[in-house]
């Protein structure tokens, strides 16, 4: 039989329960002609997908605004009230931190084409200051800050479940930790089931928010033509002037605005970046400054100040008094925003593990994704888990806090570095360069929001942070030196049982992968047999393959494993006689790969 013959054996066959297969397949798309097709429809459809990633102007800015605006305009105009002390300054408050937003997210606009480097801040950091800047980095978001903004979206939303079961006294601390671990629970569930749903959830999340808000604006501009501005005509009355309180209070408003930082991340895809990327920060951030300013302004048309100091969910009491029986409109449409937040940091919880993963300075496990659902398992258990144990040990505020301060130092190094890699690299070209000064003043104003609070007596949750920044400092020289000694790398049985007890692999390029599969696909056709599990056609892996992981990389993490199985299956004598073999452990491997092929068999059939 010549093997050029384009014909195949569909099915699957001698497959009896758990045993391996053999599949006869002699397909054109498969010999020397096929392969050259089947690449050029590879190629084909990435440039199609190349090409659909390309997003325009509007569309990206649709993305960007949808990262910036979340629960915080609903929650932290009381802490900001309460650090100015005065509607006036309140008002004064709000709008710096939306212009101070803007000037840094026009300095990540630059990072952004001068370091083309995957890990935004990671590579920022890694490129100006090296490796032990960036091993901090990672550490401290992952297993400190990260979850610290989980925690606060889940508290947030427990705010608006507790307001509408108890009175004015407020919840139990208890009971606030139950639901809010609930909330974090049952969002990491959703991503590790699935991913698509995850973001259908997103999707309802984005919904409510534009309803919430379009309620508020509307309604606020209403009252503002019916003459209900007694509050806001007090001014600048009762203002304070503390370093400190201004500092606190300009911590909640840039919670509010601190979805600007994802600009590089959310607009990926954009066509001409460094024209269309410093216009998009320079409209969007304006007009959710315009936004946050209308909201805020709805609240004083509604509520005294006493009345929002003392409110538990700011967003219920004003609907309750704006709106009457349709309040609930606003209560599920923010609960839904901080639902959807936390949904949010797990659906982002696995890009810089990865990156950091690739550099050496995390295990590689830690990056893995479910084979199916494409979720970094374990990133998401251990945010997940952080994030309990943070909600048990501080408050709201205290979290806010921790997580400004440390997201701030960083942000403040990704500016530094900017002005670092401009001196390092004078002659290399920028495609879009920011004026000199607005990199100077953001890293002078973040240098006052941090030294500000160390004024007078420092609270526990800034201390925490510069021990923990110390601790990963003393730690990475220690870490590095035992890695190289090979005394705290993850042992391969570990690997390996972490991989079939959880079901992760790594998460390759699409790429690579299918050029990868249609180099094994040739080689193990070759005598007309591939050694797969209960897959017959090449169409069959090509569409396994084309959902960015196959149960093939499972093993040992890569599809080679299938090379290195055919290949001792050669040597043996056993091409031939493969699908008479009871099952794997019948035949003389390593244990190790016989244990790892096993598992793969039975979760593929």
């Amino acid at each position: 039989m010549e093997r050029n013959k384009a014909f195949s054996r569909r099915g699957t066959a001698y497959s009896e329960g758990h045993r391996p297969s053999v599949t006869w397949s002699h397909r054109g798309s498969i010999g020397q002609d096929g392969q050259k097709s089947s690449e050029d429809g590879i190629k084909k459809s990435e440039n199609q997908h190349l090409v659909g990633q390309e997003i325009g102007l509007l569309y990206g800015g649709s993305l960007v605004i949808n990262a910036i605006i979340g629960p915080g305009i609903f929650g932290t105009p009381k802490a900001v009230l309460a650090g100015v002390g005065s509607v006036g300054m309140c008002l004064v408050m709000w709008t710096f931190a939306g212009v101070f937003s803007m000037c840094a997210a026009l300095c990540f606009a630059e990072l952004r084409e001068s370091v083309r480097r995957e890990g935004v801040e990671y590579a920022y950091i890694t490129e100006a200051f090296g490796p032990l800047a960036g091993f901090v980095y990672s550490w401290m978001r992952i297993a400190a800050a990260e979850p610290c903004s989980t925690a606060v979206f889940a508290l947030a939303f427990t705010d608006y479940v507790a307001d509408a079961v108890f009175d004015q006294c407020g919840p139990p601390r208890l009971f606030v930790i139950i639901v809010a671990s609930m909330a974090v629970l049952s969002m990491a569930l959703v991503n590790v089931m699935s991913t698509k749903l995850s973001e259908k959830l997103q999707m309802l999340a984005t919904v409510g928010k534009l309803s919430a808000l379009s309620v508020v604006v509307v309604m606020g501009i209403k009252r503002l033509t019916e003459g209900h501005v007694e509050v806001i005509n007090e001014g600048m009355a009762g203002s304070k002037w503390s370093p400190t309180d201004l500092a606190f209070a300009c911590y909640n408003g840039l919670w509010a605005y601190g979805g600007w930082s994802n600009v590089n991340q959310v607009t990926s895809g954009i066509k001409k970046p460094p024209r269309n990327v410093p216009r998009i920060v320079k409209t969007v951030l304006p007009l959710v400054l315009v936004i946050y300013l209308l909201t805020v302004i709805s609240f004083f048309t509604v509520m005294t100040k006493d009345d929002l100091l003392h409110s538990q969910a700011i967003g219920v009491t004003w609907a309750q008094t704006a709106l009457g029986p349709a309040s609930s409109i606003i209560s599920i449409g923010v609960g839904l925003i901080a639902l959807g937040s936390v949904n949010a940091t797990f659906l982002s919880s696995g890009r810089l593990s990865g990156v950091a993963a690739k550099n050496g300075q995390m295990p590689d496990v830690v990056s893995w994704v479910h084979v199916r659902s494409k979720t970094p398992l374990i990133t998401v258990a251990l945010r997940c888990v952080i994030a309990i144990v943070v909600m048990c040990v501080a408050d709201g505020q205290e979290l806010l806090r921790f997580y400004i301060f440390t997201v701030w130092l960083f942000h403040g190094s990704s500016i530094l570095a900017l002005l670092v890699l401009r001196f390092k690299k004078k002659n290399k070209k920028r495609p879009y360069k920011v004026d000199l000064w607005i990199p100077v003043v953001v890293v002078i104003g973040i240098a006052f929001l941090l030294l500000a609070p160390f004024l007078i007596t420092p609270k526990k949750e800034f201390i925490t942070a510069l021990v923990l920044i110390g601790l990963s400092l003393i730690s990475y020289y220690p870490m590095n030196w035992l890695k190289s000694k090979k005394v705290i790398n993850v042992p391969d049985t570990i690997t390996i049982w972490l991989q079939l007890f959880l079901r992760i692999a790594p998460k390759r390029d699409l790429r690579r992968e299918r050029r990868s599969l249609l180099r094994t696909m040739n080689m193990l056709t070759r005598d007309s047999i591939i050694i797969t599990p209960s897959i017959g056609p090449a169409e069959e892996m090509m569409r396994r393959f084309s959902r960015r992981m196959s149960h093939i990389s499972r093993v040992d993490g890569s599809p080679a494993v299938i090379r290195r199985l055919a290949d001792e299956t050669a040597q043996m004598g056993l091409r031939r006689r493969l699908h008479r073999a009871g099952s794997f452990a019948e035949m003389d491997f390593r244990a190790k790969k016989r244990a790892s092929i096993a598992a793969l068999i039975r979760e593929s059939t």
